[in-house]
């Protein structure tokens, strides 16, 4: 029976991850969630909960809030179920007929925040990052499938996949071709299309958004929307991505954030046999300084082991670095770390984990956003 490889199981559980990220309430309006002023906030809360009680659903507004949001009547919603709220009630103005009044106390809500030309600014990075991620990832789920069908592993009755993997293969499946995930996606996206317009945030200063750009006239400033920059921004707000995104992009961040810190990257080949996934150098001294970097995208529970460190080191016999980072969203075992400790490999290897590309994530966006102000 075939066995799949570590780096398929880590591409089709990232994949997974963002399809279902794509029917999520809070990735679509989070971003809105956060700049809704807290009267707007009970206020909408409010007309949802009476809306229940009409309906015949729940007996008082107050038994709603609490069975729906775990909220007392007048509590402020969380990001997470203020993105929910707008979620279904832009779905229902779209689908259902639902009354515009609301979306216009939504909108309205919205003036004050939207005057400002930083946060549309953000909100179109946004969309623009939406809109180009949406095909890159559908073109990422169609190659895994057929990579699977490829392997004999979608047949309807699933007996040749072993049994560890069905249920993930059976999600990825399903979020990929599923009709009722596709038509979940869809929603979103007029949804969100629909608040985008009625704010009028592309209209509201002078600034607008393109594929790759935002542009700022009348100094005609450019700034790159970079989807990678993007995710580098976003980690920073929210570390717990680092561990969603696919082991391609995740290499791919750590080589922009390497850039960003003045070292000339290139990212070796997905292909390679051995050695590492950035080479980074240095060419500010007199002599130039040379870093090999590991990256591995793993869970929190999948530790780096003491092998797998000792092997990184050992290729150095070829890479010849002058220093070598071994980077990971996960862990690193006690052994492991004890290895690295020692006479010989502690002037040579740093072990980086989670915390440390979350710093590093921050420190980035830190650096990008001050340089991008100074030149406005």
């Amino acid at each position: 029976m075939k066995v799949m490889d570590e780096y398929l199981l880590d591409q089709l559980h990232a994949c997974e991850t963002l399809l279902g990220l794509q029917t999520d309430a809070q990735y679509w309006f989070g971003d809105f969630a956060k700049i809704v002023p807290k009267e707007t906030n009970h206020e909408l809360a409010r007309i949802d909960a009476e809306l229940a009680v009409v309906c015949g659903t729940f007996a008082t507004p107050e038994d709603y809030l609490v069975a729906k949001y775990n909220a007392k009547a007048g509590e402020t919603l969380t990001g997470d179920a203020l993105s929910q709220l707008i979620d279904e009630i832009l779905f229902c103005n779209i689908y259902d007929g639902g009354s515009d009044d609301i979306v216009g106390r939504l909108i309205a809500g919205l003036d004050a925040p939207l005057s400002n030309p930083g946060t549309c600014a953000k909100l179109l990075t946004k969309k623009s990052f939406l809109k180009t991620s949406l095909p890159v990832v559908e073109s990422d789920a169609a190659e895994l499938l057929a990579e699977l069908r490829g392997m004999g592993w979608l047949d309807d009755d699933n007996r040749n996949v072993p049994v560890e993997y069905r249920h993930l293969i059976d999600r990825f499946v399903s979020r990929a071709v599923g009709d009722w995930e596709s038509w979940l996606v869809e929603c979103q996206v007029k949804a969100f299309d629909l608040l985008v317009n009625r704010s009028k945030i592309e209209t509201r200063h002078p600034l607008y958004a393109t594929d790759y750009a935002l542009f700022i006239p009348p100094s005609h400033r450019r700034l790159i929307l970079d989807p990678i920059q993007e995710l580098i921004r976003q980690s920073a707000d929210n570390p717990k991505l680092l561990r969603r995104i696919s082991p391609r992009d995740f290499e791919k961040m750590l080589a922009e954030i390497f850039t960003g810190f003045g070292f000339d990257v290139e990212l070796t080949l997905q292909t390679r046999d051995g050695g590492a996934d950035l080479i980074c150098m240095s060419h500010t001294g007199p002599i130039p300084f040379k870093v090999a970097v590991e990256a591995k995208r793993y869970a929190e529970s999948n530790a780096i082991t003491v092998d797998m460190v000792r092997s990184f080191v050992g290729a150095n016999m070829k890479i010849r670095a002058n220093k070598l980072v071994y980077v990971t969203t996960s862990r690193f075992t006690r052994d492991a770390r004890v290895y690295a400790s020692e006479p010989g490999v502690t002037e040579l290897l740093e072990l980086k984990a989670f915390s440390d590309i979350a710093q590093w994530a921050k420190d980035y966006s830190t650096n990008i956003i001050s340089s991008f102000t100074k030149k406005l």
